[in-house]
């Protein structure tokens, strides 16, 4: 889901040319990278397991490519924008997170082979993706909504960070340590 709507972000940066565009592919680009950042992680510690010796070689080999591929693709996307031009470097970027769910859907049977916890092995409820669509349409119009009035933007990032460090120091002071 998260690699789609990085994608979908992407693509509309790529085609759109209107101020409402841009906001929604930002949008889209912000919940999708909320959706994936912590999916390729867990899939790593499923795949091996907590107990063995090949999760820190795994980790390593992950961010090593990560830093890699973003090291590359700022490279390659820096000359694209010169010489093409935004949309173009902005559709690279879409172009390649198509290949990356190309890639995942047809390595996919073989990479999740056994792997899972129960609860992964019984039906969803028909529910849930409804659910979980409509929770993302609303967050993806509350983002627009937010990139467009930076003023409230502002406001609703420093009352959630003083929240956040009020709920850190409430937990440093539950510890039983």
């Amino acid at each position: 889901t998260g690699l789609c709507l990085l994608m979908l972000g992407y693509a509309s940066l790529t085609i759109g040319h209107s101020t409402q565009t841009l906001f929604m592919g930002l949008a889209l680009v912000s919940v999708g990278c909320g959706f994936f950042k912590t999916c390729p992680v867990s899939l790593l510690g499923k795949i091996y397991g907590s107990n063995d010796p090949r999760i820190e070689s795994s980790y390593t080999l992950f961010y090593m490519s990560v830093n890699i591929g973003s090291l590359l693709s700022m490279g390659l996307i820096g000359y694209v924008v010169t010489f093409i031009g935004w949309q173009a470097g902005f559709g690279m970027c879409a172009l390649g997170l198509l290949a990356a769910v190309i890639v995942f859907a047809c390595f996919r049977k073989s990479l999740l082979n056994n792997i899972g916890a129960d609860a992964d092995r019984h039906a969803l409820s028909k529910r849930l993706p409804f659910i979980i669509g409509i929770s993302t349409l609303i967050i993806l119009l509350v983002f627009i909504q937010l990139l467009q009035h930076l003023t409230i933007a502002h406001w609703t990032l420093a009352i959630i960070g003083i929240l956040l460090i009020i709920f850190y120091i409430f937990m440093l002071f539950r510890l039983d340590t």
